[in-house]
């Protein structure tokens, strides 16, 4: 989105939520769980797999700044995941 910033940037976030993510998670296709990781808040993602169990599939750390969402960053490779799969999940 380079180029969009503001209120047209927070306006494009609030249509993805609203639309496709929040959709998406009422599918039940993925499961959402609220972690702390690195010392952050964070989501766990779960993804329903063909044998009907929920897998362990993304994180995302949020850090928030003058009680808004500042950064999300959403770790989905199997090498950056490891650390928190050592750690163990709920």
């Amino acid at each position: 989105m380079v180029g969009v910033g503001g209120a047209a940037l927070r306006a494009a976030i609030a249509r993805f939520f609203e639309g496709r993510f929040c959709e998406t998670l009422r599918t039940a296709v993925f499961r959402v769980r609220a972690i702390e990781a690195s010392g952050q808040d964070a989501l766990a993602f779960y993804r329903k797999a063909d044998d009907g169990r929920a897998h362990f599939f993304a994180i995302q750390l949020v850090t928030a700044r003058d009680g808004k969402i500042d950064t999300i960053d959403h770790v989905l490779s199997r090498s950056a995941l490891g650390p928190f799969l050592r750690e163990g999940l709920p």
